[in-house]
């Protein structure tokens, strides 16, 4: 009568409106042809995603920021005249005879106390952490992906579970307007299974809402050009088995975020040395030629002269005590920062080992014990009423009860599913993992009700 809720159709057709997005995103316009599989739209979602994209962006603009630290001080040219007299001119000939004096200066400053090298690794390290948390986004993201995949395969299969409900429904509601014709059944009977007829359409109309909902965000996580078409999602349940924990040390080292934070540190150790280098100051060395030709004014003949200079700053009134002390603040800024992270960290991977515990064991009782139960309830209530023995009021209410269940175990699969992906992002790993430990048996319940 009621086909169990484990056994999925195919696909879930979703029909979308036009998706317009802005500006040019190369291949990220076209999808993969259907039927689409979730591990082929995952690539997409690191591609084509919006935040992804924006994460790209920084990313782009932190290696910028190491070029721009790898470049090195740029000479200065300065060409001056002097000595023009206003009465006696300038004189004839050409430009290096004229009665006035020329001078070619250049000016090299110079960095000291390893300056050029420490705003490098600063960069560096920056880039470093910009790369983290590009990675970090596209974790996220796939995970959000992954999640609203599994979302929309429930709404599908709550869809298909209350249609199968309703088809049952006027079934019975047909048969009871012919026992009411015969006389074999009250009329109020035939008013209670039409009224449940009514509530498993207005039910199934919300499922298809919900079922359209959820595929729009999927979409909107691919980030795509997508025009008004059909959406496959074929089922992608995880198995229904407790997850190993990798040590906690290396599992939270291993998260992107945590990373990151890393690279924010020794990017704010190497700010603190160029901080402290700033007490050695830079100089500038300047070379400088000068010409003046013979003239009225100047009788003693044309002659060159060269001249070398050192500048430097002096350091009377400070010694850049606010710049190291701003880099010392920022610096245990970063520390601390790091150290929250990875005590947040610790204690999100053990609530989503929790989540993720009671998740599977409230999946195992409802496909192993309640499940079937109601089922077989549900099947003795029909074989009762079509032969008479049973009331309408014990029919109906098993047929809820089997509904109530049945939508159930779907919701506790698909909370599985989502807790076993934000594990898996808690600990450091891809949240696409698919492969499950061997050292953990798969429970009996869970293997007899695919069967």
């Amino acid at each position: 009568m009621f086909g169990h809720f484990t056994k999925v159709a195919p696909g879930i057709c979703l029909v979308f409106a036009t998706l317009a997005r802005a500006g040019d995103a190369g291949d990220c316009g076209v999808l993969p042809p259907p039927p689409w599989q979730m591990t082929q739209l995952l690539p997409v979602v690191a591609r084509c995603n919006r935040d992804v994209v924006a994460a790209q962006g920084m990313l782009m603009a932190a290696d910028a920021e190491v070029r721009v630290s790898s470049q090195r001080p740029n000479p200065t040219l300065t060409l001056g005249v002097s000595n023009i007299n206003p009465q006696a001119g300038i004189g004839p000939g050409n430009l290096f005879d004229k009665t006035v004096d020329t001078a070619v200066r250049l000016d090299q400053p110079i960095e000291r106390g390893g300056k050029a090298a420490l705003r490098q690794a600063t960069a560096t390290a920056s880039r470093q952490a910009s790369r983290s948390d590009l990675e970090m986004v596209v974790r996220q993201q796939q995970a959000e992906f992954i999640k609203d995949w599994h979302t929309a395969v429930a709404a599908g299969e709550r869809r298909d579970l209350l249609a199968e409900m309703l088809a049952l429904s006027r079934q019975s509601e047909a048969l009871a307007s012919k026992r009411v014709q015969a006389g074999d059944l009250p009329a109020n009977d035939l008013t209670r299974i039409s009224l449940e007829t009514l509530r498993a359409e207005t039910d199934l109309h919300q499922a298809e809402a919900e079922v359209r909902e959820s595929g729009l965000a999927v979409l909107r996580l691919l980030g795509v050009n997508t025009a008004s078409d059909s959406l496959t999602l074929s089922p992608a349940w995880p198995e229904t088995v407790a997850p190993v924990t990798p040590t906690e040390t290396v599992a939270i080292e291993n998260r992107p975020d945590v990373a990151a934070l890393r690279a924010r540190l020794e990017s704010a150790r190497s700010a603190r040395d160029l901080a402290r280098a700033l007490t050695r100051e830079d100089i500038s060395v300047g070379l400088q030629v000068d010409h003046w030709p013979i003239s009225a004014a100047n009788q003693q003949g044309t002659g060159n002269s060269l001249s070398l200079s050192v500048s430097l700053p002096l350091a009377i009134r400070h010694q850049h005590q606010g710049e190291i002390q701003r880099s010392e603040a920022d610096y245990r800024l970063a520390q601390d920062a790091l150290d929250s992270a990875r005590q947040t960290a610790l204690n999100d991977l053990a609530a989503r080992q929790a989540a993720v515990e009671a998740a599977r064991r409230r999946l195992d009782i409802l496909q192993s014990r309640i499940i079937p139960a109601s089922r077989q309830i549900a099947d003795r209530a029909e074989t009762a009423y079509a032969k008479g023995a049973g009331s309408v009021l014990d029919l109906l209410d098993s047929r809820r009860q089997l509904r109530q269940v049945s939508l159930e175990g779907v919701a506790a699969r698909l909370d599985y599913a989502r807790a076993l992906v934000d594990w898996r992002l808690a600990a450091g790993t891809t949240p696409d993992a698919s492969e499950v430990p061997s050292s953990l048996p798969v429970p009996a319940s869970v293997t007899e009700s695919r069967q």
